[in-house]
């Protein structure tokens, strides 16, 4: 057999185990729902989904959502210009509540960025629940907010007062 035809014949069959293994991995990772829904008809509604046939949607929308929380965040006082990030999860039930508001990442960490980040998602609004098979049902939601604080002014002005002070003296 030739180099040419073996090399043909291993890269065939390595895509095509590649694409069983896929599709394999597909069948396993599944929502939890429907791993424990196994013995049951369908998917069990009550169970936190991550695919869904219909996504929650804000009542107003996604970006009337982020106009609110962008309006309602109180960031820190700092000192020098700052980027911060903050990642929040949540679940929107099949009511269209939000509960159970978790940050999963924060950068940088003690400016209370993380705390604010909850506060102001608790409080946002309901939003139109998730849909599976035209049933409500409840969803994980990833927020990722991104910030840039400029430093207070407040402070500069005092410094830059007591700069002309010292130079008019």
């Amino acid at each position: 057999m030739s180099n040419k035809k073996f090399v043909l014949i291993v890269f065939l069959s390595f895509s095509f185990s590649f694409s069983i293994a896929q599709e394999q991995e597909k069948k396993e990772i599944g929502t939890e729902a429907e791993k424990k829904s196994d013995t049951i008809k369908g998917p069990n509604y009550n169970m936190i989904f991550k695919v869904v046939d219909v996504s929650a949607t804000p009542q107003n929308g996604i970006q009337d959502f982020r106009k609110r929380i962008a309006t309602s965040f109180k960031l820190p006082e700092v000192e020098q210009k700052t980027f911060g990030s903050v990642t929040t999860r949540f679940v929107i039930w099949n009511d269209g509540s939000i509960r159970d508001v978790k940050v999963i990442k924060e950068e940088p960490t003690g400016l209370g960025l993380g705390a604010e980040a909850i506060r102001v998602v608790s409080n946002s609004g309901d939003w139109i629940p998730a849909q599976i098979d035209g049933k409500n049902v409840n969803q994980y939601y990833v927020l990722p907010l991104k910030f840039e604080i400029s430093p207070t002014h407040k402070k500069k002005k005092e410094v830059q007062k007591d700069n002309n002070i010292e130079s008019k003296q």
